[in-house]
């Protein structure tokens, strides 16, 4: 499954407008989003592309929400 989902993050790095933003601009897509890849910090092995790693860790600056990394397995 580690192999599915790193695919599935390097799909989304070719979507990734700009770091703040998915689509460029804050909308409901950062609100679903960001959830999903925060609980995908948990699981240790999954290979993070660089634009969906900035993505993720400037959302949880800007919403001051822990990534889960430190516990991942």
């Amino acid at each position: 499954m580690i192999k599915n989902v790193s695919g599935d993050l390097r799909q989304l790095d070719k979507l990734i407008v700009q770091p703040n933003a998915v689509n460029g601009e804050l909308s409901e897509d950062d609100f679903n989003l960001f959830p999903l890849l925060r609980s995908l910090t948990l699981v240790a092995g999954i290979d993070w592309p660089a634009r969906v790693a900035e993505y993720r860790d400037n959302m949880a600056k800007q919403t001051q929400v822990n990534l889960l990394s430190s516990i991942a397995q």
